[in-house]
Order: structure tokens, then C-alpha cells, then sequence
């Protein structure tokens, strides 16, 4: 069993304000602070650019909005429902979607069509910026319904300590790694043990931080264990004192480097000093 994250969920409810992309978002930024929630429709539409078939037709019309948070937060989304026929015979959008990606980074583009009431894909951001675009040619009576919420970045990484089972080790790593993580950005990794008993171990795999950047490792009860920079080659072994170890990213400079990839192992006390050569020396 794979580590696992933990993912806040939607609860949908009529007191969140709906928005249509094409009249009171389209062209602005809109700013989330950490929690909000918002609905981006696109409900009754009318194009005269043609028929999906017409070879003739013209270039798709673009309706667009930049969303931004705090360096803290991230941008989650979810589908209440797609109206918007693919066009083609392998899902593929050849007629009217949606575009979602994170600037500067080409990598985080995704696109959404389809037709569903119940969309299982979503879409959640690594940093504060956040653009949604919708590509249209066709009419629509009600072509899109999504929900979005800023959410912290508290990312809670739980595994047993059952010996040779996938889930006692997992990956932790800055966004968009190798690329430049964010210049303003800060998140916080939660690992846990679910024995009480249980101890952590972390491994820098990679580590390349601007000076003004750093990372924080604290016990549970929020002392600080250590503290490394960008002036770090690359840290030591870290070993927890308990079943509960955290790290605190933060990033604020003009120049980003391509960040952190870091190794946790889950495991009993017990077989401490097995793990520590084994994961040191076989990385």
C-alpha cells in the first residue's frame, strides 16, 4: 500500500457564490484567501464560429481568469459536471475544453471535456498561481460546473511499519522538481508513524536551495531538530525521536533553485539500525 495523502474533500453548498467565466470573471485576477471556496460555470452559451465539422470555421473564442492565493496555499478542483462533447473517437479534445495550468510551468497544462454529471478528474495546483481558460466555438446550455477551494499546504504522509510492504516509504519533494520551485511559496510535510512506537527516517536524495531558502525539521511537540539552507550541500540522515516527524519549506527570493527530493522510511524501533545502513548505503 502506497503512503498515503491526505486530500480535503468538496462540500458542495448553495451558499457558495457562483461565478460565469465569461462575464464577471473573464480578463480579471482573482484573489483566494486560505479556505474560500468558489463555483466557475459556464451556463447557456451562443457562438457563431460554426459547426464542429465546418473546416471553414474560425479559431476558437477564449474566455480566461487568473486565480492567486497565499504562498501558503494551493487551488484544488473539482467537476460537479462536462457538457462538452469531445468530437473524437479516443477522448481526445477536438471541439471545446477547458485549460487548466499553473504559469511558468508548462508541465501542470491539463485539458477537460466530455460529457459526465459525475467527473471523477479534478485538478490541484503545486504553487499560488492558477489559470483556467475555456476554448469555445460551439453553443452550450450549460457546458461546465466546477468547484474550487484554497487549500494550505499541509500535505500528511501516514505508512505502517510492516517490513517489506511498499507503504513503509514514500517521496517528498519540492514542486515541479528538478524545475525552479516557486520564489514565494512555503508548505509543511507531516509524517506519521501509525505505530506510537515507530520511528522516521529521512534521506535527501537531491538538495539545492537558494541561501534564503531553507527547511525546518521539527519533532510533534514543535521543537526544532534541525534547520538547513542553500549554503548545504545536502543534509545528513535525519532520525526522528518519535512516531510524528515535520518539515517546513519556506521559499522567498528572487532566485529559486531546483529544490528537494527527499526519501521517508516508516519503521519499528527494533529494526532501527537495520534501516539506517540499508537506506543510506542502497538509496
Amino acid at each position: 500500500m502506497n503512503s498515503l495523502m491526505l486530500i480535503q474533500l468538496f462540500v458542495p453548498s448553495k451558499l457558495i457564490p457562483e461565478k460565469n467565466i465569461c462575464q464577471q470573471m473573464n480578463g480579471k485576477k482573482q484573489y483566494f484567501e486560505a479556505g474560500q471556496r468558489d463555483i466557475i460555470t459556464m451556463g447557456n452559451l451562443s457562438s457563431e464560429t460554426g459547426h464542429p465539422n465546418n473546416s471553414q470555421q474560425s479559431a476558437p473564442q477564449r474566455c480566461s481568469v487568473e486565480l492567486i492565493t497565499c504562498p501558503s496555499c494551493h487551488f484544488v478542483i473539482s467537476f460537479h459536471y462536462l457538457n462538452l462533447p469531445t468530437c473524437s473517437s479516443d477522448d481526445s479534445c477536438w471541439c471545446d475544453y477547458i485549460r487548466i495550468h499553473e504559469p511558468y510551468y508548462k508541465q501542470s497544462r491539463q485539458t477537460f471535456c466530455g460529457i459526465s454529471t459525475h467527473p471523477s478528474t479534478g485538478f490541484e495546483s503545486l504553487s499560488k498561481l492558477l489559470v483556467i481558460d475555456f476554448f469555445y466555438s460551439l453553443s452550450h446550455t450549460g457546458a461546465f460546473k466546477l468547484e474550487l477551494k484554497a487549500a494550505d499546504n499541509i500535505y500528511v504522509y501516514e505508512g505502517s511499519d510492516m517490513l517489506y510492504e511498499s507503504g513503509m516509504a514514500g517521496y517528498i519533494e519540492t514542486p515541479f522538481f528538478p524545475d525552479r520551485y516557486p520564489s514565494d511559496y512555503s508548505a509543511e510535510y507531516i509524517i506519521k508513524n501509525l505505530e506510537k512506537k515507530g520511528l522516521i527516517q529521512v534521506v535527501f536524495l537531491d538538495f539545492l536551495l537558494s541561501p534564503w531558502s531553507f527547511i525546518e525539521v521539527m519533532e510533534n511537540n514543535g521543537s526544532t531538530l534541525h534547520a538547513y539552507n542553500g549554503d548545504e550541500s545536502r543534509p545528513p540522515v535525519i532520525s526522528s525521536n518519535g512516531h510524528v516527524l515535520k518539515m517546513k519549506f519556506y521559499a522567498n527570493d528572487d532566485n529559486p533553485k531546483s529544490g528537494f527530493r527527499a526519501k521517508y522510511s516508516i519503521y519499528k524501533c527494533m529494526f532501527q539500525s537495520f534501516f539506517h545502513f540499508s537506506f543510506v548505503d542502497f538509496v
